[in-house]
């Protein structure tokens, strides 16, 4: 029907193609009207591989990795096209991600409340020639940085993320009152924003 739509599409990772940011495309069209849209893929033809670890050297299992071709330290626009997979480790705390050449940041977490502290993201750059090994050590969390984040005067649901100048890394997502608690540790200083996606807009706080 005529209007505008929300075009998403999403590609099986075990085809060896990649489906691009995920990110709805916004298309109108009248009534009667046939519209085409093209839609690009990537090969996925380059690996990140590495392991999980605890701080005593034990295989973090289950743990959550991801590859983000986006900085997290850079301000882009909800419809900017980036590329973000994840895997879990298994048991041993192996892992294995399949992505298009690029640079990309590589990071790991627990769910919020494991009593654990993310490690840093690390930035490796891959092609189908080049492989990239990460290994991601998790540190125990003995300290906590709690608070609430507004949006337009009222509470809000968003992300907030913290790092630490000793190279540690914490995140969680503010419950819909805008209330939040960050597992990290003790002896360092920690740095933290909050950030909320609506729609196409995207709200940052400034680092605390």
């Amino acid at each position: 029907s005529a209007g505008t739509w929300k075009l998403g599409w999403w590609i099986d990772p075990n085809s060896g193609y990649s489906s691009g940011n995920g990110q709805d495309t916004e298309i109108t069209v009248a009534s009667k009207e046939t519209k085409t849209y093209d839609i690009t893929l990537q090969k996925a033809d380059s690996t990140i591989y590495g392991k999980a670890t605890k701080s005593n050297g034990d295989p973090m299992p289950w743990a959550w990795i991801t590859a983000d071709s986006r900085d997290p330290n850079e301000k882009k626009s909800a419809d900017f096209y980036y590329f973000t997979n994840g895997s879990s480790s298994n048991n041993n705390g192996d892992y294995q991600l399949k992505v298009p050449a690029g640079t990309y940041f590589v990071g790991a977490n627990m769910w919020p409340g494991s009593g654990y502290i993310n490690p840093k993201r690390q930035k490796v750059t891959v092609d189908a020639s080049k492989s990239a090994e990460v290994n991601l050590v998790f540190r125990v969390a003995d300290a906590t940085i709690s608070g609430s984040v507004k949006l337009n005067g009222s509470g809000t649901n968003d992300y907030v993320t913290s790092w630490s100048e000793d190279n540690g890394y914490a995140e969680t997502n503010a419950n819909n009152n805008g209330d939040y608690i960050l597992n990290v540790s003790k002896g360092t200083k920690w740095h933290l924003k909050a950030v909320k996606e609506v729609d196409t807009d995207i709200y940052k706080s400034k680092e605390f």
